[in-house]
């Protein structure tokens, strides 16, 4: 393999990476990738020696990063507003996003019984939804969500939505969380946010 060719394939790689970050629901996912797809582009742009290229991959780069501290650094307030599944925002929600919901749980399965809705938002923006029965076991006589549904829209995916959400579900009262899922990205999150697996239910006490 010449020079040349291995100078065009790494043009190649980073623009793929970009044309795959646009892709991404995600906006911690898209912006590292994008970040590295122009990181490779720029080693390619300085390699063919095309300066003005290369430095606009830098600005976008710099502007990725600068994104990023905001989202992580940035103070979203959020506030849990209790809700019902025949809320006309409600509805609007679930028909928004029910091709991406349908990734993580099965819509057509949800019991007919789940009308504790929570609603999470960030300033005037919903930025999640959880949808549940409300119970209390026979045994210890505690509060428990069923949970049906726990959804954050992509914009607000990697925040701490979930940990708000919790936090305000312990202060009213809830003492644990109960849910089934049959999708590996919706058990990936579970385990990511604490919740541990017990014949097929997976359980966070708060």
């Amino acid at each position: 393999m010449t020079a040349g060719m291995i100078t065009e394939l790494i043009g190649y790689a980073g623009s793929l990476l970009v044309v795959i970050s646009m892709l991404m629901s995600s906006i911690t996912r898209l912006r590292i990738v994008n970040s590295v797809g122009c990181v490779v582009f720029t080693v390619y742009a300085l390699i063919i020696k095309s300066y003005p290229t290369a430095a606009m991959q830098l600005c976008i780069i710099v502007i990725n990063a600068v994104s990023m501290y905001k989202l992580y650094r940035g103070k979203h307030v959020y506030s849990v507003v209790q809700s019902s599944i025949d809320a006309p925002e409600v509805r609007h929600f679930l028909s928004v996003y029910q091709n991406d919901m349908q990734n993580y749980f099965s819509m057509e399965q949800m019991n007919q019984n789940a009308r504790d809705v929570y609603l999470v938002f960030c300033k005037a923006t919903i930025a999640g939804i959880l949808i549940a029965e409300k119970r209390t076991e026979d045994v210890d006589k505690k509060n428990v969500l069923d949970v049906q549904i726990d959804y954050t829209t992509p914009a607000y995916r990697d925040t701490s939505v979930g940990q708000q959400l919790y936090k305000r579900l312990g202060a009213l009262g809830i003492q644990a969380l109960h849910a089934r899922t049959e999708r590996e990205a919706h058990r990936r999150y579970l385990k990511h946010m604490g919740f541990e697996e017990s014949g097929g239910v997976f359980i966070k006490a708060l």
